[in-house]
């Protein structure tokens, strides 16, 4: 896996999935493309420096798959272990009760 961090979010490429990012909140397709440009020109170093061979193969794939901002999210939550709760109440819950007349 390739992997680059940027904040609370982390890019990384997966064989089956492409390009995959890990984000608190879902981001718009603008800012994919921002994260795309630029993760690209980091890529395309790392892809220069490597010795012939099927690392350097592959890191190509992926940067292709960069260039056309082909980029998946993946919610996770605030402490990273990947479980997110869409709709969960951030307020504990109390009973109420009403007494009419």
């Amino acid at each position: 896996m390739l992997y680059t961090k940027q904040g609370s979010c982390r890019l990384y490429w997966n064989r089956e999935l492409g390009w995959v990012i890990e984000v608190p909140t879902a981001l718009t397709q603008e800012q994919l493309h921002r994260i795309a440009r630029w993760a690209l020109p980091k890529q395309v170093d790392r892809w220069r420096n490597l010795p012939p061979g099927n690392k350097k193969d592959e890191l190509g794939h992926a940067i292709e798959h960069l260039k056309q901002g082909r980029i998946l999210q993946r919610l996770i939550d605030h402490d990273g272990d990947g479980v997110f709760v869409p709709f969960a109440s951030t307020e504990r819950a109390t009973t109420r009760r009403y007494l009419y007349g």
